[in-house]
């Protein structure tokens, strides 16, 4: 038992030092978050290689005519149907606040989530600490996520409906990625 509290007490230490004491300072400033929140979130957070080596081979980067089909099915497009149709009082409350048409809401929940059916295999906090602090290429962007999850008390793992969020390696949260969006527009 012993043994096992100092393992996890090294692993903590350890997760911590991986990110500089003055970068999550700065970003404990910049995102009005708690330092303690911060540092208590990294040092829950695990790196996940699957999250780099998932982001390093984007499928966007692929020509249309191979993407199309993997996003553009009979499912898909009656789930979306369905998906509309049962949120339509919603979809059309979103679209008057942010003049944002709720086809373009549809698609984009439909290509993230497929409706609900895949919420990604790694969790929020683990994806976001992963990318923001091991992923130079976007650090800057997903740190501030991290530090965003913790002003907005989400860096739990779990939604608000109680369902488990998740990150897709490619960089896109489901059921936190909007909060963050609307508040800087």
């Amino acid at each position: 038992m012993k043994r096992a509290g100092l393992l996890l007490s090294l692993a903590t230490t350890m997760a911590t030092a991986a990110v500089a004491p003055d970068r999550l300072a700065l970003l404990a400033e910049q995102q009005q978050v708690p330092l303690a929140e911060l540092q208590a979130a990294v040092a829950r957070a695990q790196l996940r290689q699957e999250v780099l080596d998932t982001i390093s081979k984007p499928w966007e980067a692929k020509p249309w005519h191979r993407y199309r089909p993997l996003f553009v099915t009979p499912d898909r497009i009656r789930d979306g149907q369905q998906f509309w149709q049962q949120h339509a009082e919603t979809l059309a409350r979103a679209e008057q606040t942010y003049r944002v048409p709720a086809s373009l809401i549809v698609a984009i929940i439909g290509v993230e989530t497929f409706y609900g059916r895949q919420m990604g295999r790694h969790p929020v906090l683990d994806t976001l600490y992963t990318l923001g602090f091991h992923y130079p290429e976007r650090s800057d962007f997903f740190a501030k996520e991290f530090g965003g999850a913790g002003q907005r008390g989400r860096v739990a793992t779990r939604c608000p409906q109680g369902l488990l969020c998740r990150r897709h390696g490619d960089g896109a949260v489901h059921a936190l990625q909007l909060p963050p969006l609307r508040r800087r527009f």
